[in-house]
């Protein structure tokens, strides 16, 4: 089940910012995520986007977000357009309150990402 513009409806572009915290548990959903926050975003837009370091799916979802949109990627044997996400910031999420990234098993990842207007020629 793939999403597209036409299945998110009024919501396909309408987002000044998306916040996604620790949503990839799967190898296979990386892509899609970063497909659906892209779809999401109006240009302009930004990604609030968090994770643990090494968690399954994380590399592609990155891969994804940041490949420029005439670019196809392969993702473990499935092609995927990149979605032009350009980050802006990333930095090593540490709370000792909440226990956050104090040992190597549990270190976490913050990105901003924004989503650059488009040009037309």
């Amino acid at each position: 089940n793939k999403t597209s513009a036409e299945t998110l409806g009024e919501l396909s572009g309408a987002a000044d910012v998306v916040l996604c915290a620790d949503v990839i548990y799967d190898s296979k959903a990386g892509p899609s995520i970063a497909r659906t926050v892209a779809l999401l975003l109006r240009p302009g837009g930004t990604l609030v986007f968090a994770s643990r370091y090494g968690r399954r799916g994380l590399d592609a979802f990155l891969e994804v977000a940041v490949a420029s949109p005439d670019t196809s990627v392969d993702c473990a044997g499935s092609i995927v357009a990149g979605c032009g996400l350009v980050v802006r910031q990333e930095t090593h999420l540490l709370s000792d309150v909440m226990g956050l990234g104090l040992t190597e098993e549990d270190k976490h990842g913050l990105w901003i990402m924004e989503k650059l207007p488009t040009t037309s020629s």
